[in-house]
């Protein structure tokens, strides 16, 4: 974990939300890749909304890679709209968040690719995000992952995670994953190679500036989340806070 003084404030983007930026160290850092992972339906793709709409009312502009068709331009209203902004507003912040739908690692790759080589037009926006990167390899479940095709979406994905530090820290961007965690009926993780590549190819390069969080239902049917740090470069592990979840997004 790096030290503090080596945190550059004026590099943070906070989320206005007290307790969420005080465990991140007072906000996300730009350059720095956060992954937030947790079980299917938890609000990870609301948590991504949320995020979103923070930097956006900042005037800060946003790349969200749809991976499954999961942002919801009605729900970003609604958001806005709890929040007091006019109708006129809500357009133009919404005009501030650039949705990109990407099928695949490929697609990711080349998109990537163009965030680098245009980066002198890409000055307005500070935040990326690739929500459910397991749409990229949950297809793999099945794959014997000593097949040629497993080593070659492994390395597409390792290329991919490689041009993410390179958009993150010679772009200026803030990068944020979400992931699934899978488990089984009795709630233990399911622990499989074809999965494990995709949520452990950080280890792969240790200079990466990587932060995985985890978002957890406090209890059955509770509207709280608990998200707790899992690992970091930043922050310190097992540190968690509460937050509730609501029609204006994550409070």
């Amino acid at each position: 974990m790096d030290s503090q003084e080596n945190i550059s404030h004026a590099n943070l983007s906070t989320f206005m939300i007290e307790v969420l930026d005080k465990l991140l160290d007072g906000g996300l850092l730009i350059g720095h890749i956060y992954e937030f992972d947790g079980r299917l339906r938890v609000g990870k793709t609301l948590f991504c909304l949320s995020i979103s709409l923070q930097f956006a009312l900042s005037n800060k502009g946003v790349l969200f890679l749809d991976t499954n068709a999961g942002f919801d331009s009605y729900v970003a209203r609604m958001i806005l709209a709890k929040l007091g902004s006019p109708e006129n507003d809500v357009r133009i912040t919404l005009n501030r968040i650039h949705v990109q739908r990407v099928i695949d690692l490929n697609t990711l790759k080349e998109v990537l690719e163009f965030i680098i080589r245009e980066k002198s037009e890409m000055t307005d926006y500070h935040l990326l995000i690739i929500d459910c990167m397991d749409t990229f390899f949950l297809w793999t479940f099945d794959l014997d992952f000593k097949s040629k095709e497993y080593a070659k979406n492994r390395a597409t994905l390792t290329e991919c995670f490689n041009l993410l530090n390179q958009v993150a820290k010679e772009c200026g961007f803030t990068v944020i994953l979400t992931n699934l965690v899978l488990t089984k009926k009795d709630d233990s993780k399911i622990e499989r190679d074809s999965f494990k590549m995709g949520l452990q190819i950080d280890r792969m390069n240790e200079n990466i500036p990587f932060t995985r969080l985890r978002i957890d239902e406090v209890s059955p049917d509770s509207a709280e989340r608990r998200i707790s740090v899992i690992s970091s470069k930043l922050l310190a592990e097992k540190e968690q806070i509460t937050l509730t979840i609501s029609n204006k997004g994550f409070l």
